[in-house]
């Protein structure tokens, strides 16, 4: 299941992407600036040597990085995207060579359904609203990725034109929608019969609202190598 694990790195690592050619047809949001941090729960399989149990998430005007505690010898340590490149840049803590991939592509996924609903789930005090995507790997290998997103409009607004581009792993629909970023994320990796096989969550416990600073958003990118499907 490498493809699969692969897959899921490259997706935690877009589901905030942003672009900053921003277009037409939304109104000037109050955006947020600063830190979310999410804990991470694994089910069926634990990723917490990739990943840690600790996210934290840095966005600030259309830029975003994203750290992690892992320690294993897999461990990303920081994802970084850079806007006018569309691309996203994934840093190992143990290795000079920083992964690339092109977010503007579909990753290989096809869009088999959305859903939205209400939900009675408070976050932070926030009411939520729940949106699923469910997307099919278009490879030899068929899975699903099946993500659930609870969220509150009115906290964590971006500007949606920001993520327009967004193409890999349908982000771009869910901003359309929600106008914000998550307070609860699922993802379940789901074999080609519905059958579960893992899923990790992602739910924010603090956020703060401060100026970021820009070096946060840097990364040594002098040695790179694409990121592989």
């Amino acid at each position: 299941m490498d493809k699969v694990r692969i897959c899921f790195g490259l997706f935690m690592a877009c589901i905030y992407g942003c672009n900053e050619g921003a277009g037409g047809g939304q109104r000037d949001v109050k955006e947020f600036e600063g830190v979310i941090t999410y804990r991470i729960a694994y089910r069926n399989k634990d990723f917490s040597s990739v990943f840690g149990d600790t996210m934290k998430v840095y966005y600030s005007k259309g830029r975003l990085a994203r750290l992690y505690n892992g320690r294993g010898e897999k461990a990303l340590s920081k994802e970084v995207v850079l806007m006018a490149s569309h691309r996203c840049f994934y840093g190992k803590r143990m290795s000079d060579t920083v992964s690339v991939s092109d977010i503007t592509k579909d990753g290989n996924f096809e869009l088999v359904n959305t859903k939205r609903t209400s939900d009675d789930t408070r976050i932070l005090g926030q009411v939520c609203r729940r949106m699923e995507i469910d997307q099919v790997y278009k490879g030899t290998e068929k899975f699903h990725l099946y993500g659930i997103f609870l969220y509150a409009s009115d906290v964590l607004q971006v500007d949606k034109r920001y993520f327009k581009d967004w193409n890999l792993f349908q982000f771009n629909r869910f901003i359309d929608e929600a106008g914000s970023l998550y307070l609860k994320f699922e993802l379940k990796i789901l074999d080609d019969k519905g059958m579960e096989h893992w899923a990790t969550t992602f739910t924010a416990v603090e956020i703060k609202e401060q100026r970021v600073d820009s070096s946060v958003f840097y990364i040594d990118t002098s040695v790179t190598k694409p990121m592989q499907f």
